[in-house]
């Protein structure tokens, strides 16, 4: 089951929920698929609240990885986040919104929740300012939960910028003759 989190702007119309950032996101580099770290953002160029992407620093990725290879973490995810790491590394562009691939965006930051005290649907006021109108965007994690609403799944460049079943021709091959890896 998923919570999610309902945001809004102080002094405009703005609202949305971090519901937009559920599903699957990947990048889609040959037949290579790699999970897009993303997370709520508010968008100037959609002026909504859509997912955004995060763009780790690749020499932290190398890093982790390289420290984890000592734990008990599946190889498999070892190698994924290097290949994730050498991909970052060669990007050209700043991270974007994956709704309409503007750069033109804010990360909606993480509220850390009080220890021990109940924080459900109590709203809380973020760190960031709508610079639209000037106005807090505040949060609140709603006492309903939802499981597996608004599930997509959707493919991007490594420079962020969405492809399609059309545009895409690793996609196109797998739509045609109904391969499914």
């Amino acid at each position: 089951m998923n919570t999610f989190q309902n945001y809004w702007c102080s002094a405009c119309e703005l609202k949305g929920s971090s519901t937009c950032t559920w599903g699957d996101f990947f990048y889609q580099i040959g037949t290579y698929r790699f999970t897009i770290p993303r997370g709520a953002g508010v968008c100037y160029n959609c002026n909504s609240i859509t997912a955004v992407e995060i763009l780790p620093e690749y020499k932290i990725l190398h890093k982790q990885a390289k420290q984890q290879k000592d734990k008990s973490v599946p190889t498999s995810y070892l190698e994924e986040q290097l290949e994730l790491a050498s991909l970052l590394e060669n990007r050209e562009s700043i991270a974007r919104c994956l709704e309409c691939g503007s750069h033109d965006f804010q990360l909606i930051p993480k509220i850390e929740t009080d220890q021990g005290l109940p924080t459900l649907n109590i709203p809380k006021r973020t760190t960031l300012i709508h610079k639209k109108c000037g106005g807090r965007i505040f949060v609140r994690q709603p006492l309903l939960h939802i499981d597996d609403h608004n599930r997509k799944e959707r493919f991007y460049t490594k420079e962020g910028i969405e492809v399609t079943y059309n545009t895409h021709p690793t996609l196109r091959f797998k739509r045609i003759f109904g391969r499914n890896n």
